[in-house]
């Protein structure tokens, strides 16, 4: 399991995206870089399933690591972060040549969506989680570890003083500390 630390300080950024003005990814150049790095060498093709999305920047730049055939990638993500939310996130996908039909979108929260009838027989070799930051909804959000394939890769974004909650739920799980490998910070560097 990969935990990613960093994320957005500056509050301008977040005062720009509320209003909808960027759809860039929040994660830092480094981090996406290392994402992309551990993505390509994993070559997976099982599904993928971002967890909060916010403009769809960081799902751009997942789907770009794969060429045809790709996985299939899954979002969840209740869509009120900013106004038209999931217009912008068709906007940005389409912006980089994709297709937003190819991602199957389930607008709501990890909660909602866990024992389900559409999700219960998914298994991911990716999962992305950037959703709520408070510790009761990441716990919520760490639940689709159970989900994570074989060899598969979680990563956790903003775990960080600004986030406690993150940090928090990760080191409550203790199936989290007992069955997978918990690189934190991870350093992409040291990555064979």
């Amino acid at each position: 399991m990969m935990r990613m630390r960093g994320g957005t300080s500056n509050p301008s950024a977040k005062r720009a995206r509320t209003k909808g003005h960027s759809i860039k990814s929040e994660i830092s150049p480094a981090e996406m870089m290392g994402m992309k790095e551990v993505l390509r060498r994993s070559h997976f093709n099982g599904n993928h399933l971002e967890i909060g999305t916010a403009a769809g920047g960081t799902l751009k730049e997942i789907i770009n690591c794969y060429v045809e055939p790709r996985p299939n990638f899954f979002v969840i993500d209740p869509m009120t972060y900013f106004p038209n939310q999931f217009e912008k996130i068709c906007q940005n996908l389409r912006s980089a040549n994709i297709d937003p039909k190819i991602v199957t979108f389930w607008k709501g929260t990890s909660a909602q969506f866990l024992k389900s009838y559409e999700t219960r027989d998914k298994s991911f070799d990716f999962i992305f989680i950037d959703g709520n930051h408070a510790h009761y909804f990441v716990m919520l959000d760490l639940d689709w570890c159970d989900r994570l394939s074989v060899g598969g890769v979680v990563c956790l974004h903003d775990n960080s003083p600004a986030h406690p909650g993150v940090g928090w739920a990760v080191n409550s799980k203790p199936k989290l500390r007992q069955s997978w490998a918990v690189r934190v910070p991870y350093d992409f560097t040291q990555e064979n």
